[in-house]
């Protein structure tokens, strides 16, 4: 059902770190659970580590903005979707672009939009809506009440409690750079961003039990998990250490060609050669 959980990683807007967030998510008891960082997927891998060894299911997503504006929340079905997102946003971070207002189409990656900035039939295979709790009133009186197969729940978590909001807010203002009483609603989360029990959250959607079950699927669907026992770095590149060690000297020399010029290399090839001399002598004393 917590497909969209923020951490701290979520720079100046999340208040919890991952450790308070894996706490607060077993105080309820929940078994499976989404980190949606904003813009970037920098707690993944310690995120995965505090859920294995607390037998949580992790879920690797991100959540999009461009600047306050929240575009949509993509979730990796698997290692493949969550590779697609990261190259996504190392594509626009290398552009210095903003993000565009539609998702782009990835193929093991499902993105949930919020409710009212798409219609039905303008969503794609992977595309859902997400129903906040204070939607459902205005769900009444939408012709979403009747398509409910591409709806979700989406319950936000930002911070621990209600009381813990005036931390968020603080981070709200330094990120804006403004006093309290210029921050708008758009800056800020929902003061009701927290965990709550999977009883009380089925109790708020009971009246859509479709929805319910859209959200348990995905939920069932995605994860994500790595091999933290293997070792996956080379011992050596060129299968021999000597052989590195030339490569290494080789590429510094040639660095050092383009950098400075063949003037400076020679230079510096004649001073290694008389300190190299000296060692060798037994002249040169180190103190």
């Amino acid at each position: 059902m917590w497909l969209n959980c923020h951490s701290y990683y979520s720079l100046r807007y999340g208040a919890m770190s991952l450790e308070a967030l894996i706490e607060e998510a077993l105080k309820y008891d929940i078994k499976a659970l989404a980190l949606t960082d904003i813009n970037n997927s920098t707690g993944m891998i310690d995120f995965v580590k505090l859920c294995k060894a607390n037998n949580i299911r992790p879920i690797a997503g991100i959540e999009f903005r461009n600047g306050n504006t929240y575009l949509y929340t993509g979730i990796a079905r698997n290692k493949e979707g969550f590779r697609e997102l990261n190259e996504f946003v190392t594509v626009i971070n290398e552009n210095h672009a903003e993000y565009p207002d539609r998702a782009p189409e990835l193929d093991h990656v499902i993105f949930i939009y919020p409710f009212r900035k798409l219609k039905y039939d303008q969503l794609k295979e992977n595309e859902f809506i997400g129903i906040r709790p204070s939607d459902l009133p205005l769900l009444l009186t939408s012709d979403l009440r009747h398509k409910q197969e591409r709806l979700l729940i989406y319950k936000p978590v930002t911070i621990r409690n209600q009381q813990d909001h005036f931390i968020h807010l603080n981070l709200r203002a330094i990120d804006r750079n403004v006093v309290f009483s210029r921050l708008t609603v758009n800056d800020v989360s929902s003061p009701d961003e927290y965990f709550i029990s999977n009883d009380q959250l089925h109790d708020i959607y009971s009246s859509y039990p479709e929805i319910i079950r859209n959200t348990e699927k995905i939920m069932e669907d995605c994860s994500i998990n790595f091999d933290f026992e293997k070792e996956k770095n080379k011992k050596t590149f060129t299968r021999h250490p000597n052989d590195d060690r030339q490569l290494l000297q080789k590429l510094a020399m040639d660095g050092l060609d383009y950098r400075y010029g063949k003037i400076i290399r020679k230079q510096n090839e004649e001073c290694c050669t008389s300190w190299r001399s000296l060692i060798g002598s037994g002249f040169l004393l180190i103190f």
